[in-house]
């Protein structure tokens, strides 16, 4: 899960009047509480269903913050992939698909 503290917007849902769409309940409610409120949920029917789950939290989406990001998850992935013995860098069905497509093309 990914919580970003300060989102860019902040819309708020708006009455619309008198229109029976079944959303009433969320009229002036902002999309970021809402957005907490999906978090924590799901937060809580994975513990409660006793499934792993990692949050990460950053400030804003900035470059900045989103390159880290993309940056930690790779380096995560590469990571794990050593500890369970494989090598992250290896690409073997692709060097296999490469081969059998040099011998087709001649």
């Amino acid at each position: 899960m990914l919580w970003i503290k300060e989102p860019s917007s902040n819309s708020v849902i708006p009455d619309m009047g008198g229109m029976d769409d079944g959303l009433n309940p969320l009229v002036g409610k902002s999309l970021h509480d809402m957005n907490l409120i999906a978090l924590e949920s799901t937060a809580k029917a994975h513990n409660d269903g006793g499934c792993p789950s990692m949050m990460l939290t950053i400030d804003s989406l900035t470059p900045h913050n989103i390159g880290y990001l993309l940056y930690t998850m790779m380096y995560a992935c590469a990571l794990s992939g050593l500890m369970i013995g494989l090598n992250p860098f290896n690409q073997p069905g692709v060097e296999a698909y490469k081969g059998e497509m040099r011998k087709r093309l001649g």
